[in-house]
């Protein structure tokens, strides 16, 4: 008896080290492909791609103190072809520095590739393409953690297809903004999205579609006097774009509730809070959901978001309405996450059923939401087959049955 007791716990014990020498082998692999280069998919669109950035303030005063409400803007456009171009960075040196600082040593070495070997296709500052007076305008929104350089690959392959498109990351609010002048300022915990009861999040809300709207106005003004030269009466402001990603999801839809210029809009995966989901919106609108049949959450929570959405859908003529899922589509991999996240990890998920490749999930999501603005903004005409026929891609249910 006492020989099998033995043999049983040697047994475990074997068990155990097989186990714990193959996650040390998990996290050296891990560790050491975090510095190995990633490149950012390639844009299909026919113009080359610019970024630059500008700083939006309200100054009341004569002191930053006094503003209330500083944004930074990210921008990417249609850009003629350089001699010597400059390529962006994905993340700022500033930026990164600041990214590394406040996320933990497991995000930053382990979970996500080395963000200054990420190569992305932009360049900065190049002069915008001439093949047109002026572009449409897509206004972009990141989820409630993210930073907006996150969704560089979405940006890119709008830009490319000739829109100009607009983000943001503002203080406080963001997760983590830096200052032209240096200053870092990060978001409290009572501005997380994720993290406060949900009198809280329609407060939030507010603040960002307000956000959007304060940064459509300075938009106006801009296409009328840039500085710069660059966007003077480029701006298309009579075609206006809103998509966002999960929390910025739910601010497109309440900004095209809230605001007329919205002409078009899009939602990526994210939950509806506020007045357009007793209201509803007049505007074309797609939602473009992942595939949560592998969530943890309590089925009553997915019943609501369901009926906030067919709210909200249900209203819409069906010519007007779009409702997609990416099969086995990836609440985060929505943004660049799905490419610059660790492979080996994403290469278990895969495994095990719990996500699709990053790149096709990326590639699927650019395609669905050019094709969308391209109906609504340029009259594309059979455009969206290019969404629809796509491998993965299926109708999701946002009309209940007996509704």
């Amino acid at each position: 008896m006492r020989s099998i007791v033995l043999r049983i716990f040697r047994l475990i014990g074997l068990l155990f080290a097989g186990v714990v020498s193959v996650v040390i082998l998990l996290v050296a692999f891990m560790y050491v492909e975090h510095f190995l280069p990633t490149d950012l998919p390639t844009p299909i669109g026919s113009y080359r791609v610019g970024r630059t950035s500008y700083f939006f303030s309200d100054y009341v005063g004569t002191h930053a103190s006094h503003a209330s409400r500083e944004l930074v803007v990210w921008i990417w456009y249609p850009a003629r072809s350089q001699i010597d171009p400059t390529p962006a960075d994905y993340f700022p040196a500033p930026w990164l520095d600041a990214a590394n600082e406040s996320w933990n040593w497991m995000m930053t070495h382990l979970i996500t590739r080395d963000l200054a070997k990420v190569h992305v296709h932009s360049v900065l500052n190049a002069a915008i393409a001439s093949k047109k007076g002026a572009y449409p305008v897509v206004v972009m929104r990141p989820g409630g953690s993210a930073l907006t350089l996150q969704y560089t690959a979405l940006a890119e392959d709008l830009a490319s297809h000739g829109y100009v498109v607009v983000g943001f990351d503002a203080p406080y609010r963001t997760q983590l903004v830096v200052l032209p002048n240096g200053e870092i300022k990060h978001r409290p915990l009572q501005n997380d999205p994720e993290e406060v009861p949900l009198e809280r999040v329609n407060r939030l809300m507010m603040m960002w579609t307000e956000d959007v709207r304060f940064v459509l106005d300075r938009l106006e003004a801009l296409n009328e006097q840039d500085d710069r030269g660059l966007l003077t009466r480029r701006l298309d402001l009579s075609r206006v774009g809103i998509f966002g990603h999960s929390f910025g999801g739910a601010t497109a839809l309440q900004v095209c509730h809230d605001d007329s210029r919205c002409k078009v809009g899009i939602d990526i995966d994210g939950m509806p809070f506020g007045s357009v989901v007793a209201d509803g919106v007049k505007q074309p609108f797609m939602f473009l959901m992942g595939d949560h049949s592998h969530d943890l959450g309590s089925e009553s929570e997915g019943q609501q978001v369901a009926r906030d959405l067919h709210a909200i859908y249900g209203r819409l003529p069906e010519t007007k309405r779009v409702a997609l899922m990416i099969e086995g589509g990836d609440h985060f991999s929505f943004a660049d996450g799905g490419v610059v996240r660790s492979h080996v990890l994403l290469s278990i998920l895969r495994a095990v059923g719990l996500v699709i490749d990053g790149k096709r999930q990326l590639a699927t999501t650019s395609a669905c939401v050019s094709a969308f603005f391209g109906k609504y903004l340029n009259d594309e005409v059979g455009g969206l087959d290019r969404c629809t026929q796509l491998e993965g891609v299926k109708p999701a249910k946002l009309v209940i049955e007996g509704k």
